[in-house]
């Protein structure tokens, strides 16, 4: 099997940026702002604040998605 890079999603927290872009429990987390995440240290590395756009690619069930929205702090 072919290895995938990336940040296993095991719990979408309401409130996460990514629970209403369409990250759901299970997606592999890929690139932030098209920086790659292969860790949780390069999660919290990309930096966005509120009103900032951002950009998640994502691996589900094999499939890249891409989601995008911009950051609010409801």
């Amino acid at each position: 099997l072919d290895q995938i890079n990336g940040l296993y999603i095991s719990g979408v927290k309401t409130g996460f940026m990514g629970s209403y872009l369409g990250v759901i429990q299970g997606d592999i987390l890929l690139k932030v702002n098209d920086v790659e995440v292969d860790s949780i240290d390069d999660y919290i590395k990309v930096e966005y604040e509120v009103l900032d756009k951002v950009k998640l690619e994502v691996m589900r069930n094999g499939e890249i998605l891409t989601f995008e929205g911009v950051i609010t702090n409801d």
